[in-house]
């Protein structure tokens, strides 16, 4: 028969738990009593035991004190296998509870590597350890490079020329804001950026051109700087004579809601050379032919979807060039969250503007 007794005795003021295995033998009518004592005791262990920090920053490790056999005294840390110019620190320290904090702060001169920890625990002649890893980096360096495509715009006199400027960064610059400018530019134009001062990772940059801008090829430099850092990137713009020609067309179906109807333009060109249209647009007039209804808050003018086509000496529609129905400019009533009542029957007035070069 086993019997499993427990009790607690007390020895210079600190509790201490014994576990009695009692083993009765019935032999010769005697007991056997065997008993087996638990001391008291702790262990130190860190979880998560390992951390990675670039020069000069620092990592934390949470120290756990386990306490057995009814352990209640005082521990105190240290640490040791630290790299050179690395300090540590334990909060609190000497613990009295079970738990502490390790902090262990690099320098910019702390050499780059990994490094074995020694967390050591001591209470009067209790020594107990544990290991943690430190891996040291270098810092990533701050910084940044531009991109801008495309490399060359071509524009007639009087259009825009859109560019995309790509920002990679790295380091203290990730979400910092990079003011961009732009130089070369040719007389009669004017650039914004949007954003100008871009936090994250693009910006587009929209050059207009007037139809006094000089013709012919202009270098462009994007710049930025930030933080002591600055980078740029270079572009061109290729600016192309402007040659008119008249734009007339109507909706051929009435206008609702929602409905988008497609405008089968008609141009001539009264030089007596082809010319390449670029672009095809304009507006919707605000005043109408019924009072109260707005054009431009009712309607708007779609602008033309392809990249150019080549308009002979004389007149033509779209679709007699072979412009693709979907590439033509619209008008659409806008569907708003109001009533536009009163715009039945409305007559809109459309405003068209385009350019070509030679």
């Amino acid at each position: 028969m086993i019997r499993l007794l427990h009790s607690t005795t007390k020895s210079t003021g600190r509790a201490v738990a014994v576990l009695l295995a009692v083993l009765a033998v019935a032999a010769g009518g005697g007991w056997a009593v065997y008993a087996a004592v638990v001391k008291s005791d702790f262990a130190v262990s860190a979880s998560p035991s390992t951390q990675t920090v670039a020069q000069g920053k620092s990592g934390s490790y949470p120290i756990a004190i386990e306490r057995q056999g009814g352990f209640a005294g005082s521990v105190a840390l240290t640490a040791s296998g630290l790299p050179a110019g690395a300090s540590a620190t334990f909060s609190p320290n000497p613990v009295a509870g079970s738990a502490s904090t390790l902090v262990v702060t690099t320098s910019k001169t702390t050499p780059a590597g990994s490094y074995g920890i020694t967390v050591t625990g001591t209470s009067g002649k209790l020594v107990r350890s544990a290991k943690v890893t430190l891996t040291v980096q270098q810092p990533q360096q701050s910084g940044f490079t531009l991109a801008v495509t495309p490399a060359v715009r071509t524009v007639a006199q009087g259009d825009d020329a859109t560019y995309d400027v790509a920002i990679s960064r790295s380091g203290n610059l990730v979400g910092v804001a990079i003011p961009l400018t732009v130089s070369g530019l040719p007389a009669g134009t004017t650039a914004r950026f949007e954003p100008a001062s871009p936090t994250g990772s693009s910006s587009r940059l929209t050059v207009t051109t007037t139809r006094s801008t000089p013709t012919g090829d202009a270098s462009l430099t994007i710049a930025g700087s930030a933080s002591g850092v600055s980078r740029t990137a270079a572009a061109m713009l290729t600016v192309q004579q402007s040659f008119d020609f008249q734009i007339a067309g109507s909706a051929s179906r009435p206008l609702v809601p929602g409905r988008r109807v497609p405008l089968d333009l008609t141009l001539t060109n009264r030089n007596a050379f082809p010319i390449a249209v670029k672009a095809l647009g304009g507006e919707v007039l605000d005043s109408t032919s019924v009072r109260g209804c707005s054009g431009t808050r009712n309607y708007v003018l779609r602008a033309y979807g392809g990249t150019g086509f080549t308009l002979p000496p004389g007149t033509a529609k779209l679709s007699a060039l072979g412009v693709p129905q979907a590439q033509w400019p619209a008008v659409e009533m806008r569907a708003l969250n109001v009533s536009q009542d009163g715009c039945k029957g409305a007559g809109i007035t459309l405003k068209f503007t385009g350019s070509a070069t030679k």
